[in-house]
């Protein structure tokens, strides 16, 4: 077996080479004040660029042409998720250590724009750490976790009181590793908005 330090970058090579894949997501939005919301939206990367998004449901009725744009133009702000991001989040050399039976690797910081979203960065403000764990006698990445070490300020405006994104991964039929889930919860205190902490918890399925 490749030694730890090697192991990553192989591990993250096959991310490079993943591509991005079609999926079916459900989404439960909480947010401070309002009631829950669930969304349910596909994506399709073999569709006209315009059309790859598509949202099918809120809260398990049909969206209207209102809800159908504020969804594409949310979209258009965020990088498709996928396990072929993965080596774009996670550059230089990780902090390594072990755990449970699972290697941990362990980046500090992330560098500017590794997030790649539209508006404000926030990278350089997060850590990351991915979870190697053997599934099937190969080792896997099964656990991404991205969060702030401590509270920051975005345009001294904003502030994060906290900040933690977690996607879990397994392998397909094919034993390439997809992205099952993805949950994000963040404590905010913004301007003009309401407060508090926003959670969303997302689930895929591939086809």
């Amino acid at each position: 077996m490749a030694s730890a330090d090697a192991l990553i970058g192989q591990l993250l090579a096959e991310s490079a080479e993943a591509g991005m894949r079609p999926f079916e997501r459900t989404t439960r939005i909480e947010e401070p004040g309002e009631q829950p919301v669930v969304r349910v939206d596909r994506f399709d990367p073999q569709a006209a660029e315009d059309e790859r998004w598509s949202l099918i449901s809120i809260n398990g009725q049909p969206p209207d042409d209102k809800q159908r744009k504020s969804h594409r133009k949310d979209m258009e702000k965020q990088p498709v998720p996928g396990f072929y991001r993965l080596h774009l989040l996670l550059a230089g050399e990780p902090q390594i250590r072990r755990e449970n039976g699972q290697t941990i690797y362990h980046w500090p910081r992330l560098q500017k724009g590794a997030l790649g979203m539209k508006g404000p960065d926030i990278s350089a403000r997060l850590a990351a750490d991915v979870f190697v764990t053997e599934v099937n006698g190969r080792p896997t990445i099964t656990r991404l976790r991205i969060h702030a070490p401590e509270p920051f300020s975005v345009m001294a405006v904003a502030k994060f009181r906290s900040f933690d994104a977690i996607s879990t991964y397994r392998p397909d039929a094919s034993g390439a590793p997809v992205m099952v889930s993805q949950t994000t919860t963040t404590d905010t205190n913004i301007p003009f908005r309401a407060s508090g902490v926003t959670r969303t918890e997302a689930h895929f399925r591939h086809y």
